[in-house]
């Protein structure tokens, strides 16, 4: 979808139809840059959607992107898509128009926090002769902290002992890592943890894009 694609209204100045990029998108959000000002990106969703996370970036501002400003505009879908409207799941075609909430916020930078989740991948499949990734250890650790079920204690032991002697750089990685999921448990017990999910501000704070 394109940025001309969103309809002008009195809420969202910078909604122009200027043609902009995607910066990316989800299941129920798009992101689009800020003409205004390059550090910043538009959110948009269903109100539904925006209200699931909302409260919990706004109150949280050290572990998810920093919001400034919520409001509603309409979108024309270039797609058909599944949303949630009037307390049930409905199918929309391309071309609807459908109101979105947006929210004005920190722009992060995900390509730095992908890159040191690949050094991650090669260090522990190094570790673990291919038995893990950084994803594996990641589930683990999540696990570890906040269920009943039985991680691979040994093997994160194992893993991050490894880590803190051969590999310093990806050690100091690690730990910024695990720092920021045990924040994230703290205010959401299942969060979704990939990649694909982590980003850096412009002061190098390593954060999280969703939940």
């Amino acid at each position: 979808m394109k940025f001309k694609d969103i309809l002008v209204t009195k809420e969202l100045d910078e909604a122009t139809p200027v043609e902009k990029p995607e910066l990316g998108s989800g299941a129920d959000h798009y992101i689009f840059p800020s003409k205004r000002n390059p550090n910043n990106v538009y959110k948009l969703g269903s109100e539904h959607a925006v209200d699931f996370w909302y409260d919990l970036f706004k109150n949280h501002p050290s572990i998810f992107p920093v919001v400034y400003k919520r409001g509603k505009t309409r979108m024309k879908l270039d797609r058909d898509k599944v949303v949630f409207q009037d307390n049930t799941f409905v199918k929309l075609k391309a071309g609807s128009i459908v109101p979105v909430a947006y929210v004005e916020m920190e722009k992060l930078d995900p390509k730095r926090a992908e890159n040191e989740w690949k050094m991650l991948n090669h260090a522990i499949t190094d570790i673990t002769e291919d038995q893990w990734d950084f994803q594996d250890y990641v589930l683990h650790f999540a696990i570890f902290e906040s269920s009943n079920m039985k991680p691979d204690f040994d093997l994160m032991l194992h893993v991050f002992d490894e880590l803190k002697i051969n590999y310093p750089d990806e050690y100091r990685i690690i730990t910024r890592f695990l720092d920021l999921i045990i924040e994230i448990k703290k205010v959401n017990k299942h969060p979704d943890l990939h990649m694909y999910n982590f980003g850096y501000d412009m002061k190098g704070n390593l954060k999280c894009l969703d939940i």
